[in-house]
This record gives structure tokens, sequence and C-alpha cells, in this order.
């Protein structure tokens, strides 16, 4: 009887380990974003839309978004423009549809903070 009881609780715990193991999934920015005042950012293969930089129109610029959150439980998003020149976010995922990036880097011309919920 004491070696079932041990087999019990050792696949309880294993039953336990794996059903919460599926449940952490990195998340995905790409797509199309909007800002409650209406500037659209667009994320996709890497490329990010000008709005993102501060620009309304011209070329892509490039980014990044780190595999993990910080202890904050935020993703870092870096991003590189050809005339706006670099940038780094905190990205706050409140949930798959709506974000808050706040930035971390100096720039003329990208926002300070800006909320997004996908299109």
């Amino acid at each position: 009887m004491k070696k079932f009881n041990q087999l019990f609780v050792v696949l309880t715990v294993l039953f336990v380990v794996l059903s919460f193991s599926g449940c952490t999934q990195s998340f995905s920015i790409d797509g199309m974003w909007s800002s409650p005042n209406g500037t659209i950012i667009t994320f996709q293969n890497s490329s990010a839309s000008a709005s993102l930089f501060g620009f309304n129109g011209g070329p892509n610029g490039s980014y990044e978004l780190s595999a993990k959150t910080d202890s904050n439980g935020d993703y870092t998003l870096y991003g590189s423009h050809l005339t706006g020149g670099t940038i780094e976010y905190s990205v706050n995922v409140v949930n798959n549809d709506k974000i808050v990036m706040t930035l971390q880097s100096e720039s003329p011309y990208a926002p300070n903070s800006i909320t997004l919920e996908r299109k």
C-alpha cells in the first residue's frame, strides 16, 4: 500500500507540472495596432512602421522584441530607423490585444508613452 501511495503522489505531481507547463506563452507583437488618437503602428517580420519612431510616413524601421520579460513583467522593444535613430521601449502587455509602451531612451521624435490596441 505504501508503494501505491508513493506512486500516486509522484503521478499527481507530474500531472500538475505538465498541466501548468503549457500556460506560459510568449507574446507576439506582429500585426496592426492603433492608439486612441488614431496613430497606426504596424509590426511585421522585424519591420515597424515609421509612426513608431514619430514620423507620419516614410520608410519603415526595424525592431526586435525581447524573448523574455523583465522583473516587472514587461518586454523590451529595440527599434532602429534611418532618420529616427535608435529607440528602446518598455512594453507592458495588458492583454493580447492591448499594450502600453513607455520610451526608455531619448528621442526627439518618438512618443514618450503610447497605448495601442490590436486592429
